[in-house]
């Protein structure tokens, strides 16, 4: 901010995979409260140009998909992906196989 205007130097446009990464303890980067998942958190690498850890989408809903599992369980996984699937179908008019 400079004079009262505000500058924006550096954007990125990116989808969430190409932002996120994984952990030690889970597939996923996450922030973790008291033994809970509150967020997603990005890793460092897309500011500095480095590679992404999730090569596409599928990569990353796979580790999405083991992370549910982890915490969750086996069954309430396998349901998320079932929603996940008819969703994405109605609203992309595709279907998607991860």
């Amino acid at each position: 901010m400079n004079d009262g205007l505000i500058s924006i130097q550096k954007i990125w446009l990116k989808e969430i995979w190409e932002i996120t990464g994984t952990s030690k303890k889970y597939p996923l980067k996450l922030q973790v409260k008291q033994n809970k998942i509150y967020n997603i958190r990005p890793n460092s690498n897309f500011k500095y140009d480095k590679e992404c850890v999730f090569k596409n989408e599928t990569d990353f809903l796979k580790a999405l998909l083991k992370t549910i599992k982890l915490e969750k369980g086996e069954k309430v996984a396998q349901k998320w992906k079932e929603e996940f699937y008819n969703n994405y179908e109605k609203y992309y008019h595709k279907n998607i196989i991860f």
